[in-house]
């Protein structure tokens, strides 16, 4: 596996597996998952909570506690990378600003997740309030905007190609984009788990 991944949003489908397409929006906690995981295809990740829940038979690697714990953090840095830029991109005065800080910070958590020093609680809340102050320092213009929530299926949600690019249809038209984060999506499936 090379030292660093280099982040490259997916513009096309190609010969991808549908669930790592499902999860496209939240490609920042894939890329950041791929390092984590030290494998050389972060779709696994979703085969092995399949396996999880009996869907799948094969998970591709075995799901230890110190993936269980990369895959959480790699899914906090997502969430919250997703929700500042979207907080952020519809005010930025310079346009541009937000979507480069996150590519900013997606390269640095993936570099970062690899060394497990990196995964402690004091270490994460110290890079979560970095990049939360990161975001703070964009020049904004605070005119109010329409906030637009997009809500539904997990695929309409999270891909440009299940909503037909909402996203930035939204964003042309002057509206703040508001997406639920992928571990409001977890913790809502989980819950649905324990209560079949």
């Amino acid at each position: 596996m090379p030292d660093e991944q280099e982040y490259k949003p997916m513009n096309h489908v190609g010969a991808a597996p549908a669930v790592y397409v499902v999860a496209e929006k939240c490609l920042h906690t894939l890329v950041v998952l791929k390092s984590g995981i030290e494998h050389e295809r972060p779709e696994n990740a979703f085969h092995a909570f399949a396996v999880k829940i009996g869907l799948e038979k094969h998970s591709g690697f075995k799901l230890t506690v110190p993936v269980m714990i990369r895959l959480f953090y790699a899914i906090i840095y997502g969430d919250l990378l997703m929700s500042l830029k979207n907080q952020c991109k519809p005010y930025e005065i310079n346009k541009g600003d937000a979507d480069a800080l996150t590519e900013k910070w997606t390269k640095d958590i993936t570099r970062s997740m690899k060394h497990s020093e990196n995964l402690k609680y004091d270490a994460v809340k110290a890079k979560c309030r970095a990049i939360v102050a990161s975001y703070g320092n964009i020049p904004m213009d605070r005119t109010e905007k329409v906030k637009v929530g997009v809500v539904g299926e997990i695929f309409v949600k999270y891909s440009p190609l299940g909503n037909n690019n909402l996203e930035e249809f939204l964003y042309n038209e002057g509206a703040e984009v508001v997406v639920p984060g992928l571990l409001d999506f977890c913790m809502y499936y989980m819950y649905n788990l324990v209560l079949d």
